[in-house]
């Protein structure tokens, strides 16, 4: 029988529609409506049970799983979460027309879901409310109507035409944005297998050297991210700001190429299979490279570039 513990988000608070399955030592799944599914360890949840995290810090957190499904929280992992940063209004407005168009039936009429709040990195469904009421601005949205904790909506013809450019995002360009850690043990890696792969696939690479930013994407990252096709995003020593940066791209409805060197794959913080991750090592790049090179091209088909 399922105890109220076991009806309740770990993350948003949030009450479940089935328990959290439990396995192994108290390790357990969850299936949220608001945050979607991810994974846990006992420690981990303890972790979050004890602590005192913010509203704003728990919608940061459902907002970034909502883009990572199937994402393990294990110990540790806690302080890395809690220090993500949201999105801005406008991409939060963007977020939010993209995933009213997932739940959109014939004609465009929606009605209100929990994955909304998530979906727009929202505290709450007053926020929620807050943005439709700006999309209802600018003439995206329109005939929203609040009842018994519905906000129900229709997306006008602007609207749809703004989600298609949203989807579309990108679609010309011709650069790979490369996410990873820039430690000077990975400067070959780089060069003999990241860079090349990409240029062999007939894309341009694009990488943003940065010391430390604490796990927030500046301006630059983010500005590039935007202009870019895809990402490649390598997990090696599993840094804050290469999960966020993918997380960020995943909600741009860019492609997402995950790698990790063999040695680090077991730290990995995400289902490896979902994500189907290229797995390489030091003294094996140039395989590395022609399997990120054949991964780009099976995904995106070939670039605008022909090098000799």
């Amino acid at each position: 029988m399922a105890t109220d513990d076991n009806l309740v988000c770990v993350v948003c608070n949030g009450r479940l529609d089935t328990p959290i399955r439990l396995y192994g030592y108290e390790d357990g799944s969850v299936d949220c409506p608001r945050c979607g599914r991810y994974d846990f360890t006992y420690e981990a949840r303890l972790d979050f049970l004890t602590d005192r995290l913010t509203p704003r810090q728990r919608a940061n957190i459902s907002g970034w799983l909502a883009r990572n499904q199937q994402f393990k929280i294990m110990s540790g992992h806690e302080s890395k979460l809690k220090s993500i940063a949201a999105p801005t209004v406008v991409e939060r407005m963007d977020f939010l027309m993209l995933e009213l168009a997932a739940a959109a039936e014939p004609l465009g009429v929606v009605t209100f879901s929990p994955r909304f709040v998530s979906a727009s990195w929202s505290v709450d469904e007053n926020e929620v409310r807050s943005l439709l009421d700006l999309l209802k601005q600018r003439s995206l949205v329109q005939g929203q109507a609040e009842t018994h904790r519905k906000y129900d909506c229709n997306i006008t013809a602007a609207g749809w035409q703004k989600i298609e450019d949203l989807q579309r995002t990108n679609r010309e360009s011709n650069q790979g944005f490369v996410a990873m850690w820039f430690d000077p043990s990975m400067k070959s890696v780089f060069e003999q297998a990241i860079e090349p792969g990409i240029l062999d696939a007939g894309f341009d690479s694009y990488k943003v050297d940065l010391s430390e930013h604490n796990n927030k994407i500046d301006d630059e990252i983010i500005a590039q991210i935007r202009r870019s096709r895809f990402v490649v995003a390598d997990f090696t020593d599993h840094r804050g700001g290469v999960y966020y940066e993918a997380g960020f791209a995943q909600g741009l409805g860019l492609e997402v190429i995950w790698t990790c060197r063999e040695d680090d794959l077991s730290r990995l913080h995400f289902d490896v299979r979902q994500y189907n991750c290229i797995v390489w090592s030091q003294d094996a790049l140039p395989e590395f490279r022609k399997r990120l090179a054949f991964r780009i091209e099976s995904i995106l088909g070939r670039g605008a570039n022909n090098y000799p």
